[in-house]
């Protein structure tokens, strides 16, 4: 090429500081024209002297209000770079002259300089060559005054802090010269090596001062990239398969990308010109790319992923977690996980093949949509059917406060059986073909719902209750009731009536024609068994009662301390308390301090009349660190051994432990 640009010899000398206004920073006022407030100003211009057909840069505030910047011998400049509201740049016209600079707003206000801008004696550039470049070739800029030149920028656009910047060598030998610095530099030329990471774009030719002068080349400089020969069509492909791409210039690609934004690595062949990468295991659909090191992206493959295809399941109905499901088809090994419909967590194949996997249903599996996974992403889904209880029948005369037994396929699935009114009976066994549960007394008649384990139901079985022969409470079991209280129901059958016993204990009752009246013992809480005994039946309820709050009575305080050699208190025992008068339910609560000289401490309570042996419901225990008491419920066995005759009694054994007290609540 051949042109012909001016800059300044003497440009370096000056950069004039000239203010409208006092040097202010910029607020967030930016927009308000009040120069009392900083709303607009001019700091600084320069450079000063500029080369016409350089840039000419102004500082300032709210300057992206400018609209127009008017320099003597030419006509006002609209072509503005606005880089920010702090900062525009404009480029000098030849047919600048000497003089004061205008700024006009678009409020039609204006600012003019306090100093003259004045003008360099120009440098010229007659051409630079090859005009197309590849990256590592070298470039020759010719023309004079070459040597007040320090950089030369290969930028993409105007904004210079985005290009790629050779500058001025300053080592002592030819040996410190690397490739991002002038390989020659005179008055007359300057060559550089084009860096790897240029782009077509303008160069520029700089000082580098602060704020530097710079002119911008009229014609882009073509730098070459990366070219194939044919965008190739990946289709139906699977990871670990070689994609070969032939073309020119491929020894500039650095990189190539997959869809989704990975890289993998390639190698190239200058023999036939050509790139080769095997395909990851991630691959997704899209578009492939090569980019040499400017980053400048080269499409060169269209890839659209091989999915597994016709795949069935076997067994696809009555699937039962822990099974091993086989799914065929097409394809097969791309799948990584499978998703079980119900299950959060995926499950790795038992084995893979290019037309089978096998996998084990987990539990928690329902039916649904069993989703395949890939490596790629992508998923295939194909239906699977659970096992659920199926052909259900009963026996006929079913029976309130009776066991029922239920026939049919899968019935080991179940885990609750619900009857009409919402009540649950208690599965007493089960198997396969068969479930024999207990049914509620106050059940009704209709539709049973038999729930498992995985969340899923059945209700289809319709059943026909008998009320039972013995006595039952026909009267709605959900008021509130209080332990220690006398609490009366309603039943039906109460001449059959024999015994009532609360949590295995026989308590008094008085029956008045249908109404029961029961003593509730002060021990009962949630979920207390009543049992109901007529002759050789009994009905059984779980009720739930509000426990009497009882005062915490102190049968034994001291100080008793036990070693290693498990000494025995028996203050309690032989008949030293009377263990009779204790009801079940009752807490015994044994506070202590522990000796921390040791880590190991436990505590026993055991019976006199049994060899100091534990009490039948309540071992010995290993205490915790930092724990001052122990908690236990005496129940109607323990108290038996507590107060059987002359061996009555309770005696307290442990190591390491000193004890304090013991009371009853």
């Amino acid at each position: 090429m051949n042109k012909r640009y001016k800059l300044s010899a003497l440009w370096i000398v000056c950069l004039m500081l000239l203010s409208c206004f006092a040097f202010t920073a910029c607020d967030e006022d930016d927009l308000d024209t009040n120069p009392y407030k900083g709303g607009i100003s001019l700091n600084v211009f320069g450079p000063s002297p500029v080369a016409r057909g350089g840039e000419l840069r102004f500082l300032g505030c709210g300057l992206d209000q400018v609209t127009a910047v008017v320099i003597p011998g030419c006509e006002n400049i609209t072509d503005i770079t606005v880089i920010s509201s702090e900062e525009i740049r404009v480029t000098v016209p030849q047919t600048a002259e000497p003089g004061y600079v205008t700024l006009i707003f678009q409020n039609g206000e204006s600012i003019t300089t306090k100093t003259k801008l004045t003008y360099s004696e120009p440098i010229s550039v007659e051409s630079f060559s090859p005009e197309i470049v590849k990256p590592g070739d070298v470039l020759t800029i010719q023309g004079e005054y070459l040597n007040l030149i320090h950089q030369v920028i290969f930028a993409d656009n105007v904004i210079v802090s985005d290009g790629i910047i050779v500058e001025e060598d300053t080592g002592e030998t030819q040996s410190d010269r690397t490739a991002d610095k002038f390989l020659k530099h005179t008055r007359n030329e300057i060559q550089v090596l084009v860096p790897e990471e240029a782009k077509t774009g303008k160069i520029i030719l700089s000082d580098g001062a602060e704020i530097p002068n710079q002119l911008y080349s009229e014609q882009e400089l073509q730098v070459i990239l990366p070219t194939v020969n044919g965008v190739i069509d990946l289709k139906g492909k699977k990871p670990g398969e070689q994609v070969t791409v032939t073309g020119k210039d491929l020894d500039l690609v650095r990189e190539i990308r997959m869809p989704n934004g990975d890289t993998v690595d390639f190698v190239y062949s200058s023999e036939n010109e050509s790139i080769t990468f095997m395909l990851p295991a991630t691959i997704t659909n899209g578009t492939v790319y090569a980019l040499p090191a400017s980053g400048v992206e080269i499409e060169i493959a269209r890839l659209e992923v091989a999915m597994p295809d016709k795949v069935t399941v076997t067994p696809a109905s009555g699937v039962r977690a822990g099974q091993k499901l086989t799914l065929n088809g097409e394809n097969m090994e791309l799948i990584t996980t499978v998703v079980f419909p119900g299950v959060t967590e995926a499950v790795q194949p038992l084995s893979s093949s290019s037309e089978e996997v096998v996998v084990v249903v987990p539990e928690g599996t329902v039916s649904g949509e069993l989703i395949l996974n890939t490596g790629s992403g992508a998923t295939v889904t194909v239906f699977i059917e659970t096992a659920k209880p199926a052909n259900l029948s009963c026996g006929q005369g079913v029976k309130a406060g009776e066991k029922a037994i239920i026939h049919g396929e899968n019935l080991d699935l179940v885990s609750a059986v619900v009857f009409a009114n919402g009540l649950e009976g208690t599965i007493l066994s089960k198997s396969e073909t068969e479930l024999v549960v207990s049914v509620p007394a106050q059940a009704e008649s209709g539709i049973v719902t038999l729930k498992m384990e995985n969340g899923e139901e059945v209700s289809e079985l319709d059943l026909t209750i008998d009320v039972p022969a013995a006595c039952y409470i026909v009267s709605s079991l959900d008021g509130e009731y209080h332990a220690g209280e006398v609490v009366t129901f309603e039943v039906a059958n109460g001449d059959k009536l024999t015994e009532i016993r609360i949590d295995g204990v026989t308590v008094q009752y008085i029956l008045s024609g249908n109404q029961l009246m029961i003593q509730i013992p002060g021990t009962a809480g949630k979920d207390t068994s009543v049992e109901l005994v007529s002759a050789e039946t009994v009905i059984n309820y779980s009720i739930s009662f509000i426990p009497t709050e009882r005062p915490e009575t102190v049968i034994w305080e001291g100080t008793f301390t036990t070693t290693s050699s498990w000494e025995g208190n028996q203050d309690l025992g032989w008949n030293g308390y009377d263990w009779s008068s204790v009801e079940p339910g009752t807490v015994i609560t044994v506070y202590y301090t522990l000796n921390t000289a040791t880590t190991d401490w436990q505590l026993r309570l055991g019976g006199c009349g049994i060899g100091w042996a534990a009490l039948p419901t309540i071992p010995a225990v290993s205490l915790e660190a930092g724990s001052t008491s122990f908690s236990a419920t005496l129940t109607a066995e323990d108290l038996a051994v507590l107060s059987d005759g002359n061996n009555s009694g309770l005696v307290v054994t442990g190591c390491n432990f000193t004890m304090t007290k013991i009371t009853l609540k």
